[in-house]
């Protein structure tokens, strides 16, 4: 199992994102974190089983890219000897690639 690293933006993002959903109903924050903790922990099982991001290249990275079921969002990632890097909690509607300037820190 590949090991999980977020971008501190990412970190940031999760945070962010948690705390608008429990505004809008007390406890779905936590059922969003729980649910990109299963999301992150399906990427570390196996990946290479999710496709590339929709430009496949990024800065001559390989982007691939889990789509969350339950929420509109995305989970744009590297994948490295042995972790993966988490570069974005990207909402699917709202600037689908302004995270794409991360894979150059990657960090």
């Amino acid at each position: 199992m590949a090991a999980i690293e977020l971008h501190a933006d990412a970190e940031r993002e999760l945070l962010e994102v948690a705390r608008w959903y429990d505004d809008r109903r007390p406890g779905l924050g936590d059922e969003f974190t729980a649910e990109v903790g299963r999301c992150l922990l399906l990427i570390a099982t196996a990946p290479e089983r999710w496709p590339f991001h929709q430009r496949r290249s990024v800065a001559n990275r390989q982007v691939r890219q889990y789509v969350m079921q339950n929420f509109p969002y995305a989970l744009p990632y590297l994948v490295g000897n042995e972790s993966v890097f988490i570069l974005a909690i990207a909402h699917t509607s709202r600037r689908p690639t302004y995270w794409r300037k991360r894979v150059l820190s990657e960090k």
